[in-house]
């Protein structure tokens, strides 16, 4: 079986009537020196909307484009994470999420953050999900959202065919994420959504907005789960239930994850 060697490049860099494409510093160096790629040697370019093409490197830092492949259809139910923003891990978080095949991120400043994200550290999470995307093969980026006030982002209103669950802790008598991804409505469902608070909980006042708006609050575990432990948790079922759902045995053909070169 051929090894896995692909570079995510943004659709409008590949919309060029040249074969041929220049590539940046940062990609050389992955190529060169982390695939150990020699001129002449073969890759997969994706461009994160389920595009993808065969291509080589070229001798002067520049790439190939030697096919291009059917498009991949992203999976469903499509998959959206928000969560409060929070300090520990919360890097690994998008890193794993991105992994664990999440589709939508969605940044949520709550009344209990203790973190006020700026550019910079924004810029760094779009990194790190370009990463993800090439480490695990996926053909689809997910798609980071600026982030926004969390009264804001649970009081909008749910679309026809969505699902959506905020997790709760010490709620008595509240379903498991588990029972509701196995409900009628999750399985006929276009896209989950699933929302995860920060240190110290969502504010009641969050939590009765949320509600409002058609969220159903949900338990992840008997224990209290830290924030990013919560989140990875969560979207470990939700793959799980999905690959379920479009039968298929293993995430080696899940749509948008892996693809095989030769």
């Amino acid at each position: 079986m051929a090894e896995q060697r692909r570079l995510l490049i943004s659709p409008e860099r590949l919309t060029t009537a040249s074969n041929s494409i220049a590539l940046n510093p940062g990609e050389l160096h992955y190529l060169q020196r982390v695939l150990r790629l020699k001129p002449g040697g073969g890759f997969t370019i994706c461009d994160g909307c389920g595009g993808t093409y065969l291509a080589s490197l070229g001798n002067a830092g520049s790439a190939n484009l030697l096919e291009k492949l059917p498009a991949i259809q992203a999976a469903t139910p499509k998959i959206n994470l928000l969560f409060g923003l929070f300090r520990r891990d919360l890097d690994l978080m998008l890193r794993m999420a991105t992994e664990l095949g999440v589709d939508q991120l969605q940044p949520l400043q709550a009344e209990y953050s203790l973190l006020e994200p700026g550019e910079q550290r924004i810029d760094r999470w779009k990194t790190i999900l370009k990463e993800a995307t090439e480490q695990s093969e996926r053909c689809w980026l997910p798609l980071l959202e600026q982030p926004k006030l969390a009264v804001d982002g649970l009081a909008s209103p749910a679309a026809a065919g969505v699902c959506r669950w905020i997790g709760v802790t010490r709620e008595a008598g509240v379903c498991s994420l588990q029972e509701e991804l196995q409900s009628h409505a999750a399985v006929a469902a276009q896209q989950w959504q699933l929302a995860c608070g920060p240190e110290g909980g969502w504010s009641p006042a969050e939590l009765q907005i949320a509600v409002n708006a058609g969220w159903k609050p949900i338990t992840l575990s008997s224990t209290v789960l830290r924030c990013s432990t919560a989140a990875i948790c969560a979207l470990a079922l939700m793959q799980h239930q999905r690959l379920q759902l479009n039968g298929y045995k293993s995430t080696a053909n899940l749509p948008g994850h892996r693809f095989e070169i030769s």
